[in-house]
């Protein structure tokens, strides 16, 4: 997908924020490959990861209003 260049510093944002989300993937796969079994942690892991996730995908959202050809 092509974005103009006003979509510059949300494109900054969506980078960092997709970094972040593959951390908290990265952390919730260790754990379960580790074989833990402490339910709350791994609920806590999962919610980073989904929030995450959610976040990135806000910032791909706003990102649209500045995609260029269809």
């Amino acid at each position: 997908m092509i974005f103009n260049e006003n979509a510059m510093p949300l494109m900054v944002k969506y980078q960092a924020a997709r970094e972040v989300e593959a951390i908290a993937t990265q952390a919730l796969l260790s754990a379960m490959e580790n074989g833990s079994r402490d339910m709350p942690a791994l609920d806590a892991l999962t919610q980073e990861m989904t929030d995450a996730h959610n976040k990135a995908m806000d910032i791909w959202d706003a990102l649209q209003q500045h995609r260029i050809g269809s």
